[in-house]
């Protein structure tokens, strides 16, 4: 049987839906009550505009509502607008502004340059493969009300079980194989087998009752129909491959309604589906290429990449952080080969996994820091020209989706080509205007007191006193931080620096409790993980020179001075094109990702 695959945004997804769903079934009167429709956790009273709405004309071009939603949703988090009034009217600025320079790009018609081709053609085939994948295995999953009312009555009983965790799937498919043949004990596979996983973080073995909402949704669905004493298939993640028995089973009263969960759960269910509908035509598209992975390098290099993003969810609010820092490599090592295939006449060295990832966007990046996750990535960038081909071969390159998306492509580089020609190539910034500007916010340029530390993850108190003593035993923590990444993974030690604010983990700790040279053992914390914490220095606030900071205030008058000289140069070819634009529809529009209007 072939291992789940962890989809972690559908835990996401299905907490969101708990609070709705777990709604009084009648009203106090016993009458039914009349239903309350939510879109995106508003109200629906009949306020929002359809997406058909039209809220700007710039010339030739409308914007629609929907125009205005998927654009919205198209800006990194973190980079996007606030969603109340002022930050949709800025984002509406952007929009017109967007849409002006668009239409002056495309009437200079600068050609394109070869660099510029190349560029386009890689990201059409991109496409490609993604609509590809889009039309043969999205458009295919289709969930039958039987399905989500099988995974709706899971939520009717508690699950106690066992738990083993591998970072390699062939030792975790044999011990698997020992247990269901009788050959192996459970006590014997926990106290040989079990360990932190690759993060740091320990795998518990024996683990509490649990209601299905508290379980990654994939990992719960190949566990809930099982009986006690039965084990699981291998559920693979991105971290490894876990290995789970049933241990005892308890009715649980749960207020949860069908109708308040259905939504969630189809959403869940389409995803583990699409997940299997891939796997099994990525599987189609192998046959033939003999696919052969170094598997020890791939063990060692993955080992090397961090967590990309890492979701931190504090009360209401969820937290997301991304790590856009790449491992480094020697030259020999870049040289080193993934992967061959086609009889060993193709091959994949390091140096080409490396420029395709580090092409992606910081949100597109797939964690890839184990083994498992980082030959899928390998097999998608092997199996890429392949799906290319099937996609062009069915006529997907007259596609009016990819025919509108490269056009957008084209215009986007020419309007870069144009602004940097027409706009920033004319800014110019003297000494008199950093030093200006350097005055103006001196008070910026303070550094905040920090604190140096390294910081190591345990899976027992007397595990971290062990990693303590070795801290304290060394005037230079590093070694033991590197031993600990070499045998656990990069993430099971590192050596960090917490600043003033905002306040870390481990701020009252290193600011109030140790001082430098000092260690200290703290835990457990909410998920039983202890954890051994060295004080390496302390660097008090101080005001930086202009010197130290002569680069940022550079960077900082430019951009300062590039987007004045836009803003003119945008208002100047304002006047080419009638716009019609109506900003007082702006708070009727739902704010919601239109990729969701059909979960």
């Amino acid at each position: 049987m072939r291992p789940f695959r962890l989809l972690g945004g559908s835990l996401l997804v299905l907490a969101w839906a708990i609070a709705a769903a777990a709604a009084p079934s009648s009203n106090a009167s016993g009458g039914t009550p009349k239903a309350r429709v939510f879109i995106g956790g508003v109200p629906d009273t009949g306020q929002f505009l359809p997406d058909s709405t039209v809220l700007a004309h710039v010339g030739p071009r409308v914007i629609t509502v929907h125009d205005y939603r998927d654009g919205f949703f198209a800006i990194y988090p973190d980079m996007r607008p606030r969603p109340d009034s002022l930050g949709r009217l800025e984002f509406f600025g952007n929009l017109l502004r967007a849409h002006v320079l668009g239409l002056t790009a495309n009437a200079l018609g600068r050609p394109l340059s070869f660099e510029d081709r190349t560029t386009v053609t890689d990201y059409e085939r991109r496409l490609l493969s993604n609509l590809l994948y889009m039309r043969s295995v999205q458009d295919s999953v289709d969930v039958s009300e039987q399905a989500l009312r099988r995974v709706y009555a899971y939520y009717a009983y508690d699950l106690k079980f066992r738990h083993l965790f591998f970072m390699d799937h062939e030792e975790a498919n044999h011990v698997r194989l020992e247990l269901l043949r009788g050959q192996m004990s459970w006590s014997a596979a926990a106290a040989r087998y079990a360990r932190p996983g690759p993060d740091g973080r320990p795998a518990p073995v024996e683990l509490d009752w649990l209601h299905f909402e508290n379980v990654p949704p994939d990992i719960g669905l190949a566990i809930w129909p099982l009986r006690v004493g039965e084990f699981s298939p291998l559920v693979t993640t991105t971290s490894g491959y876990h290995l789970v028995q049933v241990a005892a089973s308890r009715p649980r009263e749960s207020s949860f309604t069908y109708e308040g969960l259905r939504p969630a759960i189809r959403t869940v269910l389409r995803n583990v589906e699409t997940q299997a509908f891939r796997d099994r035509m990525q599987a189609v598209a192998l046959q033939g290429l003999d696919v052969r992975m170094d598997t020890s390098f791939t063990k060692w290099a993955s080992r090397k990449f961090g967590e990309t993003m890492k979701v931190d969810n504090q009360g209401f609010s969820t937290e997301f952080s991304f790590d856009a820092r790449l491992p480094e490599f020697t030259p020999d090592e870049m040289l080193k080969t993934v992967a061959r295939w086609n009889h060993s006449r193709d091959s994949l060295q390091l140096k080409q996994v490396l420029q395709a990832y580090s092409d992606l966007p910081l949100m597109g990046r797939p964690t890839i820091n184990t083994p498992a996750s980082f030959e899928d990535y390998c097999m998608g960038i092997i199996l890429e020209p392949r799906m290319v081909e099937i996609a062009q071969a069915r006529g997907f390159y007259k596609d009016p989706f990819i025919v509108q998306q490269v056009a957008r492509k084209e215009e986007e580089m020419r309007v870069t080509h144009m602004v940097e020609d027409s706009v920033f190539s004319h800014v110019s910034v003297t000494d008199q205007d950093r030093k200006k500007w350097y005055d103006d916010h001196v008070k910026e340029y303070v550094t905040l007191p920090s604190v140096k530390y390294a910081v190591a993850l345990a899976s027992s108190k007397a595990q971290a006193d062990s990693i303590a003593a070795r801290l304290r035993a060394t005037t230079d923590p590093t070694s033991v931080v590197q031993q600990l990444q070499t045998r656990f993974g990069i993430s099971a030690a590192k050596l960090d620096e917490e600043r003033e604010s905002p306040p870390g983990p481990w701020h009252k700790v290193l600011f109030e409790e140790l001082r430098p040279g000092e260690t200290t053992v703290n835990g457990p914390d909410a998920g039983r993980h202890w954890y051994a914490i060295r004080s390496i220095e302390r660097l008090e606030s101080r005001q930086l020179a202009f010197k130290e900071v002569e680069q940022l205030v550079d960077e900082s008058v430019q951009n300062t001075f590039a987007q004045r000289a836009l803003e003119v140069f945008v208002d100047r070819l304002k006047s080419r094109y009638r716009i019609d634009a109506h900003p007082e529809l702006l708070q009727h529009v739902l704010l919601t990702d239109p990729a969701m209007d059909n979960e």
